[in-house]
Formats: C-alpha cells, sequence, structure tokens
C-alpha cells in the first residue's frame, strides 16, 4: 500500500503529457519457517521519477513510468520456543521500477475534480540486502546488562526485486 503525488509539467502537443512524481509504499509479510521460527520482513520505499501519458481517447491514456529511490528494511525472526529473543537486522537498498499501464479517467464529475482509476504492470529492481540477524537488544536496561555476548548470524543475501501488478484510484484537480 503507498501513496503518491504527481505534477504535468510539461504537454507535448495535444497527446503527451510528462508528470513528475514522488511516492512512498509500504510493504509488511509475516509467515512461519519450517515450524521454528516466525518471520516478519516489512519495507519502506522511498521513490521520485515520471511518466509519460498519451491521451488516446479523453478518457483512456495509456502510460510508461519510471521511478527510483530508496528502500527500508527490516527483518526479525522469532524462535518459537521458550526464549523468544527476535533475532533482527535492517538495512538500506536501493530500489527503481519500470511500467506500463493505462488510466481511465473522468473529467468534472465532482465539478473542478476529476477521477481516474489505473492498472500498471512492471518490474521491481531492488540491489541485494544481505541479511546479518542478531538479537534484539532489549529495552530495559538491567536485562540488557544481562544479555549474553553473541556473534550475528549471516542469512545471505535477500533481494526484493519482482514483478508486479499495481491497481489505483486518483483524485485529480
Amino acid at each position: 500500500m503507498g501513496v503518491g503525488a504527481g505534477l504535468d509539467v510539461l504537454h507535448i502537443g495535444q497527446k503527451l503529457t510528462l508528470t513528475a512524481e514522488i511516492a512512498w509504499d509500504h510493504e509488511a509479510v509475516s509467515r512461519g519457517l519450517q515450524q521454528t521460527f516466525e518471520s516478519a520482513r516489512e519495507t519502506h520505499d522511498l521513490t521520485a521519477g515520471a511518466s509519460l501519458r498519451w491521451a488516446l481517447l479523453p478518457w483512456l491514456q495509456p502510460y510508461v513510468r519510471v521511478m527510483g529511490g530508496v528502500e527500508r528494511w527490516d527483518v526479525t525472526l522469532t524462535p518459537n520456543d521458550y526464549v523468544n529473543v527476535p533475532l533482527v537486522d535492517g538495512g538500506w537498498s536501493a530500489v527503481g521500477s519500470a511500467g506500463l499501464g493505462f488510466a481511465l479517467r473522468s473529467h468534472g464529475l465532482l465539478g473542478p475534480l476529476g477521477l481516474e482509476f489505473s492498472a500498471e504492470s512492471g518490474v521491481t529492481m531492488v540491489t541485494t540486502a544481505n541479511v546479518l540477524v542478531s538479537p534484539q537488544t532489549p529495552s530495559d536496561a538491567t536485562a540488557a546488562a544481562d544479555q549474553l555476548t553473541t556473534r550475528p548470524v549471516r542469512l545471505g543475501g535477500v533481494s526484493d526485486s519482482a514483478v508486479y501488478l499495481r491497481f489505483g484510484a486518483t483524485v485529480r484537480f
């Protein structure tokens, strides 16, 4: 789920429009790992880019979009045993995406406001995150002082790159 904003910056003839865009996306996934751990992964993407729309018809506008930015990721592994001390890691990755889509637009249904529904498919590319988990430090100072010294566990590289299908609803003014 995410939010974004765009501003039409250039009209090329009567049919093409270049739009500058900024977006924030959030994803959280949780699942069990072989009945031993509960895993959770959370990402926040902040991206900027541009789209080029073609007004094929007043209500139908195919487009191409290119975005790039950063991703903040956090991983938590919680053992399903009496210890129950989470193993955590987090970091930053570069992210980019390219997609093709179309928008169905209405004009003036709500006075000066218009509605737009869109569908887009493309690919998101994210640099590989090297996950190195270690026990989460307790927030209690006494418990933190009593914690045994441990070494981090390298889980290897994790890539978030994937093909996507995105649907959107927009209010235009």
